[in-house]
């Protein structure tokens, strides 16, 4: 952060890229439209890595078919390349294959393709992490004012949403559960709540290690809330530690206990403390 920047919050969360400005989670349609704008700004250099041939003509996003709608669609003298982007290991293969004949096929996901899915010549399996590579490899083909600052916050957007390793982030925050309200708020919830400092390291680690140890399952309230954890605690010699992906980080003021409502990440349910 320069010297006379500030944080920018976006629901709570910090915003590390402009990208991000515009919405704390991670959408294909905003990782497309960028990747798809830079595309467009140097298309001989992502087209010699995907293997596309001919002089480029055009780039367009969001490409109506017949039977669905591509996310790329670049356009050479040569023919047509259909590019499909994931931001998990699905394979989108056969989804590629509903919008006609294209003559190549660029699918970007975290899915690793067979020996044999490989194979194919008119089809080029990469993921995020090759997308950053080559930006950082042909540096000065990005040297451009509008190529270097979209290919830069791209990376950024990338890391932010852990689709890339970031060489500046911990792996991992562990932390251990010693409280009654701690451990069902985090088992029940979801949440695991700690102070907010500026600046702390938390918001770039990538996974949250708690441990449960022995001293938590002599809690009566911890056993009739969670006896599997209780079970499993007394058969062990020292405690339960696990490593789960952090879905968010958002920073709260300090309400009253019986004020709190606090929302779990997406696919979570709503939860709020028993007897508030």
């Amino acid at each position: 952060m320069e010297k006379n920047e500030v944080q920018l919050l976006r629901g709570g969360s910090v915003v590390s890229s402009f990208s991000g400005a515009f919405g704390a989670s991670l959408k294909e349609t905003r990782l497309t439209a960028i990747l798809g704008y830079l595309i467009a700004l140097k298309p001989e250099v992502f087209c010699e890595e995907f293997g596309i041939t001919g002089k480029i003509i055009s780039v367009a996003l969001e490409t109506q078919h017949d039977h669905g709608r591509s996310d790329i669609l670049i356009k050479s003298t040569d023919g047509l390349a259909v590019v499909e982007a994931k931001i998990d290991a699905t394979n989108p293969s056969e989804q590629v294959k509903k919008y006609g004949n294209a003559n190549w096929q660029v699918l970007i996901t975290e899915f690793l393709p067979t020996p044999t899915q490989k194979k194919y010549k008119q089809i080029r399996y990469c993921r995020w992490r090759d997308i950053a590579n080559l930006i950082r490899e042909k540096t000065s083909e990005f040297s451009t004012s509008k190529a270097r600052f979209v290919s830069q916050d791209l990376i950024m957007y990338l890391k932010e949403h852990h689709m890339i390793p970031d060489d500046d982030a911990d792996e991992i925050y562990a932390r251990d559960i010693t409280e009654d309200y701690t451990a069902n708020m985090f088992l029940k919830g979801h949440i695991y709540g700690c102070d907010y400092e500026q600046g702390s390291r938390l918001f770039k680690t990538h996974y949250f290690a708690p441990y449960f140890g022995k001293t938590i399952s002599a809690s009566k309230k911890v056993q009739n809330l969670h006896p599997g954890l209780q079970a499993g605690i007394t058969g062990s010699t020292a405690g339960i530690g696990f490593a789960h992906r952090i879905h968010s980080r958002r920073p709260f003021p300090r309400p009253r206990l019986k004020r709190w409502r606090l929302t779990c990440p997406k696919r979570m349910p709503h939860w709020k403390p028993q007897n508030a």
